[in-house]
């Protein structure tokens, strides 16, 4: 099941190498004497599902900061695919408080399209109507040569996509404005990471 829906439930799984307790991914090395805390909000590369649990970019951070003896516990608030609007539900339910931390890793899934706009190349380009018409032939009759001919005559429109994610990334720093807001309203302080992507 999705990491959100682990969320949802508070969904606690044990095992040898990863860790899932009230929902959020489990960060290893823990210091007990955390007098404060950082939450890091971000989508997959935060969650780090694929690595086990003293692998994961917030364990790793844990370990530098219990090595400086800072009092900081580092807790993993990842979920595949959120984006920062996401996040904001997200931190309502948190327990943030004063002199506490969060960092927001952001960027792709904000600018990360769902339908891909295309468009006919070539003499192609004049038949009104060929993507659908192909699209339905291939996928109506299943057969190699349409499919060939689907990926010589349809290609994407770079410059609609590129409107597209640079209008959704600009949505997303107005939900960054507002997570800070939020943070700072309960005496937090807020770090935000832009993760390096094609639009960024």
């Amino acid at each position: 099941s999705s990491s959100r829906y682990w969320r949802e439930i508070r969904l606690t799984f044990r095992s040898e190498l990863i860790n899932i307790v009230d929902g959020f991914r489990v960060t290893s090395d823990l210091t007990t004497v955390s007098s404060k805390s950082i939450h890091m909000y971000g989508g997959s590369t935060i969650l780090c599902i694929e690595v086990p649990d003293d692998k994961t970019i917030s364990t790793y951070l844990q370990r530098e900061i219990r090595a400086t003896g800072f009092p900081y516990g580092v807790f993993n608030r990842g979920v595949s695919g959120a984006t920062v609007h996401g996040n904001l539900s997200y931190l309502v339910d948190d327990e943030i408080c004063s002199g506490d931390l969060v960092i927001v890793y952001f960027g792709i899934n904000d600018a990360k399209v769902s339908n891909y706009p295309l468009c006919a190349s070539g003499l192609f380009s004049f038949i009104p109507l060929w993507i659908p018409i192909i699209r339905g032939l291939k996928k109506l009759l299943r057969l190699r040569i349409l499919q060939w001919l689907w990926y010589q005559t349809v290609k994407l429109n770079v410059l609609e996509l590129e409107k597209y994610a640079v209008k959704r990334s600009r949505l997303a720093l107005e939900s960054v404005s507002e997570m800070r807001r939020r943070v700072e309203a309960r005496g937090a302080s807020l770090m935000v990471v832009l993760q390096p992507h094609i639009w960024s």
